[in-house]
């Protein structure tokens, strides 16, 4: 992948901090936090649409507890379905489209994403319960249904490592559906 290429480059030539800037769609700001991932040593400045720079390594001390989070019921042999929503629920859709809540490890707050510290907590909040309950399942892949700024998914993908390859999904408007973007091994 370009990107991951980009990485390599990049951090041959001894750089480990990156500037994020810019206006762009959900799955290429999840590619770019993948990209460049805590794990290979990158830390990042997310500039964010109010204006204020976001460092990935600006961690909470303490849990954030907005985020309701529910671990499924039931799920499908191969899929772990993940829905991650900030102010909206896309398990809301995926439910009216016949995915059943139980099958779902869903993931909410109802308040903005308001700093680099509550971006860090709710992240690493989401990232511990899925990891938890991939190691546990062994999912072969992970369908991740997101709703949220752009910020928030690309630390998200900053910190997507040690999981099943990845399906990306976004939400269409003209189609009122998820549809595939990327996917990611």
């Amino acid at each position: 992948m370009p990107l991951d290429a980009t990485a390599r480059w990049v951090k041959q030539r001894g750089v480990s901090r990156i500037l994020l800037s810019g206006s762009y769609r959900l799955t290429t700001a999840f590619l770019l936090g993948r990209a460049f991932r805590a794990v290979h040593g990158f830390d990042l400045d997310i500039v964010t649409r109010e204006g204020p720079t976001w460092a990935t390594d600006d961690r909470a001390k303490e849990e954030d507890e907005r985020w309701d989070i529910a671990v499924p019921r039931a799920h499908d042999r191969d899929d772990l379905l993940v829905s991650v929503g900030v102010l909206r629920r896309p398990s809301d859709d995926l439910a009216s489209a016949g995915f059943h809540q139980g099958s779902l490890l869903t993931a909410f707050t109802d308040r903005p994403i308001a700093s680099a510290k509550a971006m860090q907590a709710g992240v690493t909040r989401l990232k511990a319960a899925l990891s938890e309950l991939a190691a546990r399942l062994r999912p072969r892949r992970i369908r991740l249904y997101y709703a949220g700024p752009a910020a928030f998914a690309v630390a998200l993908g900053h910190r997507w490592n040690a999981l099943p390859r990845t399906e990306l999904y976004e939400f269409d408007s003209v189609s009122g559906s998820y549809v595939a973007t990327a996917s990611v091994d």
